[in-house]
């Protein structure tokens, strides 16, 4: 479908944003959006009641196309996503967190993407700001290669939506009934989404970066009980009839790999328990080896482990990259 941004025809995106007490970032957030060269939208923000200037901040920006809400989201953000969305009247809506912001053309360079055949939801790459020295590879994109596209089976062993990124037509989050707010999926209720999204079409993420993501500290706090929620999400898919036999299986491995990670990061012993699970349940000599490391570095002390780890990660990356770019 050919798109006119210049006529009625361009579809209005509502744009969704939730906070909580992010007054000294939210102000760049609300800019980014109304800048866009795409100009149909409308602006929705969500706040949980924020203790700080958010409100305020707010209100300085006089622009029609802004909404404010206060929503009390009792902890649960998927919650305000929601409730934003039912206030919205736009035919696409699209995220954006208040403390993440948005490159000058991300809407017009996306939205031509959701109308391709099969593809349920389009989603960026991104560039880090913030604590940039935490910051990690999140996808590696090839030369020349404008996009991905991620099935359900590839989205099951990780996220690789960033959120801020992602636009989706209205009806496709009406028909998958939005996020879900039950307290089990807080951290992971959007991994849930893209999951049942997957089952629609493929999730397509340009590899141009179109949001400054904002790393902060936090980023890189306590995972396990985040990794143990995801078996919760991995019974739901199941029920749902997502999920086979092989594929739970193969799942569950990996996640017990990265519950055994999060547990060695904070010295935790039961992570052996789940390296052995990973041992277990993991397909592939490379995830049963990753396992059996893991298991052996709990012998050691925390500072020499520590170092191991360090440099097993530069070898890993090195030869990540060698076998990325010799593919």
């Amino acid at each position: 479908m050919q798109i006119n941004f210049n006529s009625s025809s361009a579809p209005l995106v509502s744009v969704i944003i939730p906070t909580y007490n992010h007054g000294q970032f939210i102000a760049k957030a609300i800019e980014s959006v109304l800048c866009q060269s795409y100009n149909d939208l409308e602006l929705i923000v969500v706040d949980n009641y924020s203790e700080d200037n958010t409100r305020q901040v707010v209100q300085t920006c006089k622009d029609n196309r802004i909404q404010y809400f206060r929503f009390r989201n009792k902890g649960i953000i998927a919650a305000s996503r929601n409730y934003g969305v039912s206030q919205s009247k736009g035919e696409v809506i699209a995220f954006l967190d208040s403390d993440d912001e948005w490159v000058k053309d991300k809407l017009k360079k996306q939205i031509k993407h959701l109308f391709c055949e099969g593809i349920s939801c389009v989603c960026s790459n991104f560039s880090p700001i913030g604590d940039v020295n935490l910051w990690r590879n999140h996808l590696k994109f090839r030369d020349g290669e404008s996009f991905q596209d991620f099935s359900y089976n590839e989205i099951v062993f990780n996220n690789p939506v960033i959120n801020s990124s992602a636009m989706m037509f209205r009806d496709t989050y009406v028909k998958l009934d939005g996020l879900d707010e039950d307290p089990d999926f807080i951290a992971i209720e959007d991994w849930d989404l893209w999951l049942r999204a997957g089952k629609m079409g493929n999730i397509r993420i340009l590899s141009e970066p179109l949001v400054n993501y904002r790393i902060h500290d936090n980023n890189r706090r306590d995972k396990r009980g985040v990794h143990l929620r995801s078996f919760t999400l991995f019974k739901k898919h199941q029920t749902l009839g997502y999920l086979d036999e092989d594929l739970m299986r193969a799942a569950n491995g990996n996640r017990y790999l990265l519950l055994g990670k999060a547990c060695l990061d904070v010295n935790d012993w039961h992570g052996i328990k789940y390296y052995t699970k990973a041992l277990e349940y993991s397909k592939g000599f490379h995830n049963k080896l990753r396992a059996v490391v893991g298991i052996i570095l709990f012998s050691f002390p925390k500072n020499i482990r520590r170092k191991i780890i360090n440099v097993l990660q530069r070898v890993s990356l090195v030869i990540q990259r060698e076998i990325y770019y010799k593919w």
